[in-house]
């Protein structure tokens, strides 16, 4: 997994704190994270909070080879204080007969591969679209990815309540317009579940607000809804103009969850909705009597958006010798997950967008957690497999995997051979073309490689790349893959007419594909799993038919 930054797993967590205890007696292990290149983890005791770092000493040890640990203080470096000075003794002590590599490789046997929303994933739309001064694209710019924060989106199931705090005009004007053809980007769509029985708005007015009854008005609504409609749990959304004028329903709920026992899920655009549904899942968990031996074969399911992934993902871990007792995320509908007391494991299936949702709940319940790359195409779903054979157990990924692929070879084989003749263009800068082809950023997986694996000839147009960035076309997977550079808008307009029958971009309406006839798709199109690769590239053979057959492209508008 590189160096990129992760989490400590449930036995990485039991080990470090282990260590922590025999060390630094008193203190708490409060947070941890790793790479191949260091350890950072905060201590804390009382009012008292320490961020140290352990990294590799320089040099060899004489203790057979093994590489040594430093120990380093984060927070206020070089002025600590005598307290603090005698625990960083201690530590250092205690960690000077542990090899450096054999701690990296004992704590990553089950270690939570997150992608940080506040780190390697670069500039979102909003940094690089909407807070640019002219809000238009430069010419060779179709790469605008608007990065997913899921936990907006959780759902409480059937017999809920939706109640919507905030002014009629906010609750119907948004951009995420559902006529398809009316979307600026094309994988802007309104996210709306239309979950629960109840739906109400408190539609507040100007005079509302200037008569000071908002307030008033949020919480005589909130109580005839729990008193009429007696519902499972409420989902209350606020928006800013009540919240920039104070209203806070925080005394409503409190005494709602307490009178009538109905628990009220809370989200706002001013709070952070993933510290909203941690404490949903705290909570929810808090109430799940666990059986004393859990099953070491059943598994909890989660970030299975679609009915199609969770069958899948279900099919999958059977082959593994697991048992999915229910899923979770999108869904925090804790009824549907009856035997959730005998899980002894969570199983992430599409971690990205759940970023900001820790596991922390999961683990402090005594959950072992599987969170790694999405399994995207044919060889994320071989690495998800091992990654979760690797920490749970079972069966061998690799002959799951061997029979899963033989079971849709001939299906696999139908779609290669109609993308085989179809090249797809993959264009932007070094930095975007970067993004398209890892794995490691953005996506959790590479596009370019997902879409060799269909068969197709991606060829990635860079911008200002020079000579340096072009390399012939060779063999990837079932398809090809190239590297031509431009630098004027005359070339980019020529490779576009070159052979492509395809395009990522982000835009909706994009005049530099329509002055070719040319569709554009999205990484929205493409689904995790093996099945989710089949039906992605039925997606993307039906987008390449659509374009109009060259004689009747001679009045399509040119974009120069």
């Amino acid at each position: 997994m590189g160096s990129s930054s992760q989490r400590l797993g449930r036995e990485g967590l039991v080990f470090l704190r282990r260590l922590i205890d025999g060390t630094a007696k008193g203190w708490r292990l409060e947070s941890a994270s790793f790479t191949s290149l260091e350890l950072q983890f905060a201590l804390i005791d009382g009012a008292t909070h320490l961020e140290l770092a352990a990294v590799p000493r320089l040099g060899r040890s004489h203790n057979g080879g093994a590489v040594g640990i430093d120990i380093r203080q984060l927070n206020r470096p070089g002025r600590p204080t005598p307290a603090e000075s005698g625990i960083l003794a201690a530590i250092t002590a205690g960690f000077a007969r542990i090899d450096f590599v054999a701690l990296i490789s004992r704590l990553g046997r089950d270690s939570l591969l997150y992608c940080d929303p506040r780190g390697n994933q670069g500039p979102s739309r909003q940094d690089s679209y909407y807070e640019r001064c002219d809000h238009t694209p430069d010419f060779w710019k179709f790469f605008y990815p608007q990065h997913p924060f899921l936990d907006s989106q959780a759902r409480l199931g059937e017999r809920c309540a939706r109640i919507h705090h905030g002014t009629r005009e906010c609750e119907v004007m948004t951009p995420n317009v559902s006529v398809a053809a009316l979307r600026y980007f094309a994988d802007e769509v309104a996210q709306d579940p239309g979950e629960g029985d109840v739906y109400l708005s408190t539609g507040i007015t100007e005079a509302d607000v200037l008569a000071g009854r908002t307030q008033d008005l949020l919480g005589r609504t909130l109580d005839r809804v729990a008193r009429e409609h007696r519902p499972v749990a409420i989902h209350l959304r606020t928006t800013c103009l009540p919240e920039l004028i104070g209203d806070n329903p925080a005394a409503f709920i409190k005494s709602i969850e307490s009178r009538l026992g109905i628990p009220v899920f809370w989200t706002s655009k001013t709070r952070p909705s993933a510290s909203a549904c941690e404490a949903w899942l705290r909570r929810s968990l808090a109430k799940t009597k666990f059986a004393s031996r859990r099953d070491p074969r059943a598994v909890l399911l989660c970030g299975s958006a679609s009915q199609a992934a969770q069958l899948e993902a279900k099919e999958l871990c059977a082959g593994l010798g697991l048992r999915v007792v229910g899923t979770l995320l999108p869904s925090l509908d804790f009824r549907q997950v009856p035997e959730l007391g005998e899980a002894s494991a969570v199983v992430w299936w599409n971690p990205i967008g759940w970023e900001k949702v820790g596991d922390a709940a999961f683990l402090d319940c005594g959950f072992k957690v599987v969170r790694y790359h999405p399994p995207f195409g044919l060889a994320g779903t071989k690495a998800w497999l091992e990654r979760t054979a690797s920490v749970l157990g079972g069966r061998g990924a690799d002959q799951v995997y061997a029979e899963e692929l033989a079971a849709r070879k001939s299906r696999l084989a139908d779609i290669q051979k109609e993308l085989r003749d179809r090249t797809v263009a993959l264009a932007g800068d070094m930095t975007d073309i970067g993004y398209l082809t890892s794995q490691r950023e953005m996506f959790g997986f590479s596009l370019a490689a997902l879409l060799c694996e269909l068969g197709c000839n991606v060829r990635c147009l860079v911008f200002n790349g020079g000579d340096g960035a072009r390399a012939a076309r060779t063999a990837q997977g079932a398809g090809t893959l190239e590297f031509v550079p431009f630098a004027s808008r005359g070339q980019l307009d020529q490779e576009l007419a070159r052979g492509a029958d395809l395009v990522f971009s982000h835009f909706n309406h994009d005049p530099r594909l329509e002055a070719h006839g040319l569709r554009g798709f999205t990484e929205k199109d493409l689904e995790v799993g093996m099945d989710g690769l089949l039906r992605s590239g039925k997606i993307l053979s039906e987008r390449c038919a659509m374009r109009p057959f060259l004689g009747r492209r001679g009045g399509l508008k040119s974009w120069l």
